[in-house]
């Protein structure tokens, strides 16, 4: 019982982490929800460094991983102009390469991942766009396309093999 529960704390932490090492594509970051004006188009370029420790079991770590992944994306966006509203579209890819660099895993998780991760395509409305008092409320719908690498003989991945919104 006791190594059923430490496979699947491994399991979920995995899990986790692979879902944070991408999370790249949907963080906020300062700047995101500045409409531009209409016409106007713009590209913005991400790169990030996560570390994943763990996995943990009721906030004791029960674990010696530690995964490392590094995350480039690539933003681009166009806005327009829709019944007095900003509008914009946005498609952003990613790219990442994640590894266990501490600790040992089970063979099915997998000690490295690597390549293209899943395209996220969007559009945002600005209901409120004040550029000259630099106030904004931006609403998004978002899909992600299952257009990432991904490998149903391992758990890291860099894709989700799935599309979700």
């Amino acid at each position: 019982m006791i190594v059923l529960a430490k496979l699947s704390a491994t399991f979920v932490f995995l899990v986790v982490y692979a879902a944070t090492a991408f999370a790249a594509l949907l963080d906020i970051l300062p700047g995101d929800y500045v409409a531009l004006s209409p016409g106007d188009y713009a590209v913005t370029g991400y790169l990030y460094q996560r570390e994943g420790v763990g996995p943990y079991t009721k906030g004791i770590r029960t674990g010696t991983a530690r995964v490392n992944a590094e995350v480039a994306a690539v933003r681009i966006n166009g806005f327009h102009e829709i019944a007095g509203m900003t509008w914009a579209w946005s498609v952003v890819p990613l790219w990442s390469q994640a590894k266990l660099v501490e600790g040992t895993m089970p063979a099915v998780f997998g000690r490295d991942a690597g390549g293209s991760g899943d395209v996220r395509i969007s559009a945002t409305l600005w209901p409120v766009a004040n550029r000259e008092k630099g106030e904004y409320l931006g609403l998004t719908v978002a899909v992600l396309e299952p257009t990432g690498n991904y490998s149903n003989q391992r758990i890291l991945n860099i894709g989700d093999n799935r599309r979700s919104s």
